[in-house]
């Protein structure tokens, strides 16, 4: 038996009748290091006899394919778990967000956030709370903010610009989603939102977008 992480690379191919499974295995104790940073671990799983390749062959392409793509897939679970476990080990702990009780919250609708929880752009809302901000995305999830670890905050205006945002920069980064971050935005796009009102007034029989359109018959 092996652990699935000593598997360097894996790789099927057709040959004739046959299907071939090659799966190339890491050299042993690879990714400790060397010595002086391992100790002696790191020497000792070197000298391990090991084996460097397995080749498996089969006429029926079946179970070779399935096998492959198990392999792949759980490689890549594997390899993004540990992602998550590095991103998560140097966190600094942080306080609990305290909800204002019994006062009016100030909150700021309609608000994007850079990065999202989710990855894929949707919309929120900005709470101030006792002691941070909280952000809840319209899929219910959660980004919190305490004031203690704010290093810096910018905010930007629409002026020349599309968008209208908010950046803060973090004294310890957070987690959102499944990423440690250090700087957080929150915008609106004014540009869209001013376009879609236009667009709104627009429509039907409006007498200036059928005159914009008998110009572009013209010149065609």
């Amino acid at each position: 038996p092996f652990h699935i992480s000593t598997i360097k690379n894996v790789t099927k191919s057709e040959e004739g009748a046959y299907t071939y499974l090659r799966i190339n295995f890491a050299p042993p104790g690879h990714g400790l290091g060397t010595a002086k940073d391992a100790g002696p671990l790191a020497d000792a799983l070197r000298m391990r006899d090991s084996i460097k390749e397995l080749t498996l062959r089969a006429r029926e392409p079946r179970n070779l394919s399935n096998a492959f793509r198990l392999i792949k897939e759980l490689r890549t679970r594997v390899m993004r778990r540990d992602k998550e476990e590095d991103e998560k080990k140097d966190l600094v702990a942080q306080e609990p967000l305290r909800l204002l009780a019994g006062a009016r919250v100030h909150k700021l609708r309609d608000v994007n956030m850079r990065p999202h929880p989710s990855g894929r752009k949707s919309q929120g809302t900005l709470e101030l709370q006792a002691n941070g901000l909280r952000y809840t995305s319209n899929k219910g999830e959660r980004v919190d903010m305490l004031f203690a670890n704010l290093r810096n905050c910018f905010f930007q205006p629409a002026h020349k610009e599309h968008l209208v945002l908010l950046h803060f920069h973090l004294k310890d980064g957070i987690m959102v989603g499944k990423k440690r971050h250090n700087d957080i935005q929150f915008y609106v796009e004014v540009v869209e939102q001013s376009y879609a009102l236009d667009q709104a007034r627009r429509g039907g029989y409006d007498p200036d977008e059928l005159e914009e359109e008998q110009r572009e018959r013209a010149l065609r």
